[in-house]
This record gives structure tokens, sequence and C-alpha cells, in this order.
């Protein structure tokens, strides 16, 4: 069977799968987890908004025992549709939150000079 469904070779490469281009930010955490932890999301964006448009990295509602730093802080547009790379880096220096499930959450919004926001929820969750 899967050689009638796969004509062709293709492999995967072995990014992590933080880095799945999604416009949110997820840890999810075992039990046996150790602290600190550390993660690192890679993320490309697109440009629709004004051709030349800057946007600020803002950091909100971050709690305590998460820190994260994100790279660079500014994206600069020089036109429509085009695409920009930032790295989101988490420390999670323990995880705390209501039982039974411990859940932690902050938000990165990217705000340009026109006050347009773009907002994503950085996640840490405990299984």
């Amino acid at each position: 069977m899967i050689l009638l469904l796969r004509r062709t070779r293709w492999s995967c490469n072995h990014k992590s799968i933080h880095d799945l281009n999604y416009p949110s930010f997820m840890a999810v955490l075992s039990n046996k987890t150790r602290y600190p932890v550390k993660m690192k999301f890679n993320r490309v964006v697109t440009n629709v908004g004004n051709d030349k448009s800057v946007y600020r990295a803002h950091l909100e509602n971050i709690p305590t025992g998460m820190r994260i730093s994100v790279k660079p802080r500014i994206l600069t547009f020089t036109r429509k549709h085009q695409n920009r790379s930032f790295v989101v880096s988490v420390v999670l220096d323990k995880l705390h939150g209501e039982y039974p499930i411990p859940t932690v959450f902050g938000f990165l919004k990217w705000i340009d000079q026109d006050s347009h926001t773009v907002s994503s929820p950085i996640v840490a969750i405990k299984y």
C-alpha cells in the first residue's frame, strides 16, 4: 500500500515541532520535566499591511517563572508580501498553575506605526 500511495521519494528535515509556522507558541511538558526548560520557536511572517511597515515586539501578561525574548524585536517591511523571520526564546523556571492541568500563558504582540496589532499566545501546559 505504501508503494501505491508514495510514488516519489521525500524526506522530512529534522526540525523541531516547535518550528511549525503556527501563529501561536506552545510548550507541552510532562510531569517528569526538569527545570529550567529552554526552547526556541522560529517563525516567518508575511507583510499584508502597508508597503512600508515597521512592527515592534511587545510582551504582555508574562507570568512569573516564564522568561521570553524575541529576536529581532523590530521587523521592517518595505513592500507587501515581503517575508521576515524572528525567533522567540522561552525559559520556564517552574510551571505554576491550577490543578489538575497547570497552564500559564502570555502574549507576543507585534504593533506597527499605525497601531495595527498582531497578537500571538505563548502557552506552557503540563499534562
